[in-house]
């Protein structure tokens, strides 16, 4: 059934989706949103731990809507859930842990400065840090992010204060500050996008201790849901159409987007046509969707003259260390995360790899999550194992790493040849397998990470070592990526598709490097900067 054809059909509804749509909106465009999952609201979430942290809620139901994964193109990939991509308006950030990075100056011209590496297909953004800066004011701003400017002495430079203070250091903050500065190190007030005053009309934190991987009930946290969604609705020029599943995009006899072929609520076939498409499906769907949208025009799936659609997929790499103390540290406490450490995040060479990341003091989910974090030494089950948690719960933290991922060609999302999802569409299969150089990195951060907790206090610690996140991580970037090549990259620096003139994709897909910190506010940064050329560009887009 065909729709009214709009200006602009959005695809996809997260961190860069959300702010497509209020920008788009706001500027006056008739805007078609389509979200395959539902449409909440703060008053559907409950802090549920065997729901949200243990079950992952808002996660699609890998029965309907399974990936595959292997680390060798060899093996056959396995079925299952295997990322991390919320289903819902708001996206990832429903749940996210809310830290709010810009990245470095470095992050943006890798290449440049690293020259090339074995097995890494590292390149430099089409855009700097400077470029980017404005939109990184403008989405602190409007996502509303809460640090302290001048903290982070390995900070880029910056205009303006963040719109709110700090957060309060929790326990493992405090274990953070306290390690950190011991070993010479330069801990700082991690920014969140958690409110810690009133803002744009809505309430501080509450330090509940319901943070990442749960759903804010008091919408301080700041999800898309929450702060631009809101205003793009009372445009008045702004349709979102929730559980629309998109299965094709079909493109006319001049090689331009025609129209998104979706499964509406009732599972019955639809069809929106648009004259321009702004697909922010995250790296992993908005490549499947490019890869399955196949056409005469577009033998490899659409806008993949490149052949690399699906190719450089990066997560980040990740490294937890565990520590006990002998005093309550009560980590289960208050947001995910409200300081951290970036004295590991350039290259030093002296350490053995390029790139670094980010240790953050963080919390954890709970009662329930916390069975599985044990020493080595310690039983998962019997007497002891209860005796530990009754013991140990409010004595223990985490240090995380958040670490650069290289890039790699031979990291794929591409079409799974035998599994299918419940609409019949071949699921993405995710080929993934570690640089060496991010073993190096975890591992020598991780280490570090267990260090600080030895200074602080800590009476045992353990972990610190790459974890094969392949099945948690929800960072997903990569399989679109940027570049002023159309022969090396699938968009250009606007976000736009180099084969399809109407077709942009602001999202993680568009990331040429991975960086050293949470993807999200870089997402959003992105999203504006596009949202504006857009914008400024309309009547040479054919849109008006």
């Amino acid at each position: 059934m065909a729709r009214k054809k709009v200006d602009i059909c959005i695809i996809g509804i997260g961190a860069a989706g959300g702010v497509m749509c209020k920008e788009l909106s706001e500027a006056g465009f008739e805007v078609v949103a389509l979200e395959a999952g539902p449409f909440r609201t703060p008053a559907d979430f409950e802090n549920d731990e065997l729901g949200q942290a243990i079950r992952f809620y808002f996660l699609p139901d890998p029965q309907y809507y399974p990936n595959t994964l292997r680390t060798d193109p060899k093996e056959k990939a396995e079925p299952g859930f295997h990322v991390a991509r919320n289903m819902g308006v708001g996206g990832s950030t429903l749940t996210y842990c809310a830290l709010s990075w810009r990245f470095h100056e470095s992050d943006f011209k890798v290449k440049s400065m690293e020259g090339t590496m074995a097995g890494a297909s590292l390149e430099d953004w089409p855009f700097s840090y400077a470029e980017l800066e404005p939109f990184y004011e403008k989405a602190e701003y409007e996502i509303g992010v809460s640090g302290l400017a001048g903290a982070n002495p390995f900070d880029p430079p910056r205009r303006k204060p963040y719109p709110m203070p700090p957060l309060l250091p929790i326990g493992a903050g405090q274990m953070c500050i306290k390690g950190a500065k011991k070993l010479g190190l330069h801990p700082f007030p991690t920014p969140m996008a958690i409110n810690t005053i009133w803002y744009d009309g809505r309430p501080p934190c509450a330090y509940c201790g319901f943070c990442g991987w749960y759903a804010c009930m008091r919408a301080a946290r700041g999800s898309t849901l929450n702060n631009v969604v809101p205003k793009a609705l009372a445009t008045g020029k702004c349709e979102i159409r929730a559980d629309c599943m998109v299965r094709e995009l079909t493109v006319d006899a001049n090689g331009r987007v025609k129209s998104a072929i979706y499964f509406d609520s009732q599972g019955k076939e639809q069809e929106q046509e648009a004259r321009l498409f702004v697909l922010c499906g995250g790296a992993i769907e908005s490549a499947r969707l490019l890869l399955v949208s196949k056409s005469g025009r577009f033998p490899q799936g659409l806008a993949n003259s490149s052949g690399l659609v699906g190719k450089n997929m990066m997560y980040h790499i990740q490294a937890q260390a565990e520590g006990i103390f002998p005093w309550p540290v009560n980590a289960f406490k208050g947001p995910f995360s409200t300081v951290c450490v970036h004295d590991f995040y350039e290259t030093d060479t002296k350490r053995g790899f390029i790139r670094g990341g980010t240790i953050e003091g963080s919390t954890y989910r709970g009662p329930i999550s916390f069975q599985w974090r044990r020493p080595p030494d310690e039983p998962m089950w019997g007497q002891r194992h209860k005796d530990f948690s009754r013991e140990y719960f409010a004595h223990w933290m985490a240090l995380l790493l958040h670490g650069e991922d290289l890039p790699q060609e031979s990291s794929v999302i591409d079409l799974d040849p035998d599994v299918k999802d419940k609409y019949g569409l071949p699921v993405a299969r995710i080929t993934h397998k570690y640089h060496e150089n991010d073993y190096k990195a975890a591992n020598y951060i991780g280490a570090k990470a267990r260090q600080i907790m030895e200074a602080a206090g800590a009476i045992k610690t353990w972990g610190g070592e790459l974890e094969e996140l392949h099945g948690q991580s929800a960072h997903h970037m990569g399989t679109c990526r940027m570049g002023n090549d159309p022969k090396k990259s699938v968009l250009d620096k606007w976000c736009r598709a180099h084969d399809v003139p109407n077709l942009f994709v602001p999202d993680a897909s568009c990331f040429v490097t991975s960086g050293g910190a949470n993807p999200a506010l870089t997402v959003q940064a992105i999203a504006f900067r596009t949202g504006d050329h857009i914008i400024r560009s309309a009547k040479r887009l054919d849109l008006k």
